[in-house]
C-alpha cells in the first residue's frame, strides 16, 4: 500500500519538477496555491515520490483552459453545465521507473476520485490526450464534454475532456472495481 499526503507550500517547486519530468506538462506555483496536490510514497522510501495528482475547484481550470473562452462557453452550454459546477482531477503523473502493483494503482485512482467527491461539487472533470488512458478513465468519467484537435499546452493533439456527476462517479467506480476484482480472482478453466 502507498502512503499519500497533500503537499505543503514549500514543496510546490518539487511538485512542478516531478510533474514536468514524468508527464512533460508545465504547471505554475500560482495554480498549485489554489489547488490540492497529493503525492504518493512507500513507507520504506518516504522521500521518493511515486505518483501525484491535483484536485482543483477554482478557476482557472486546466482542463477547460485548453479551449478558448467562446468554445468553452459553447461546449458547457450544449451540456447545460456551468464552469463553477466542476471539480477537476488533473496533472496525474507517476515515476514510470518505479513499478507499482494492482492495489497501489487502484489506491491512487480511487484516492483522486475520493478527494474530488469530498469537494462537494456536482461534477468531476478530467481530460487526456492519450487514447489508451481515455479508455481506462471512461470507466468512471463516462461523459464526453469535448473531443477534438487543438493546441494542448503547446502541442497540437487530439484531446478529450470527460466528466461525470457525483452519483454516477460513485456507481461507476464501484462497478469498475468489482469488475477488476472479479477478473483478478476468478478461477481459470483447466486446459
Amino acid at each position: 500500500m502507498l502512503i499519500s499526503r497533500k503537499i505543503k507550500a514549500h514543496e510546490h517547486e518539487r511538485f512542478i519538477a516531478f510533474n514536468q519530468h514524468n508527464s512533460g506538462v508545465e504547471v505554475t506555483t500560482a495554480y498549485l496555491k489554489n489547488a490540492q496536490a497529493r503525492i504518493f510514497v512507500r513507507s520504506n522510501a518516504p522521500d521518493q515520490w511515486i505518483a501525484a495528482y491535483v484536485v482543483n475547484t477554482q478557476p482557472p481550470y486546466r482542463c477547460l483552459s485548453v479551449l478558448d473562452d467562446s468554445e468553452r462557453d459553447e461546449v458547457l452550454s450544449a451540456k447545460n453545465l456551468s464552469a463553477n459546477s466542476f471539480v477537476e482531477i488533473t496533472l496525474l503523473n507517476r515515476d514510470r521507473s518505479i513499478r507499482w502493483n494492482f492495489v497501489e494503482r487502484y489506491q491512487y485512482y480511487v484516492m483522486g476520485i475520493w478527494d474530488a467527491l469530498k469537494s462537494g461539487y456536482p461534477y468531476l472533470l478530467g481530460g487526456t490526450s492519450n487514447p489508451r488512458l481515455l479508455r481506462d478513465q471512461m470507466a468512471v468519467f463516462d461523459q464526453i464534454l469535448y473531443e477534438g484537435e487543438l493546441n494542448f499546452f503547446g502541442q497540437q493533439k487530439k484531446v478529450w475532456l470527460i466528466y461525470v456527476s457525483r452519483n454516477r462517479a460513485i456507481r461507476n467506480l464501484a462497478k469498475h472495481l468489482w469488475e477488476q476484482l472479479w477478473q483478478t480472482t476468478r478461477p481459470t478453466a483447466p486446459v
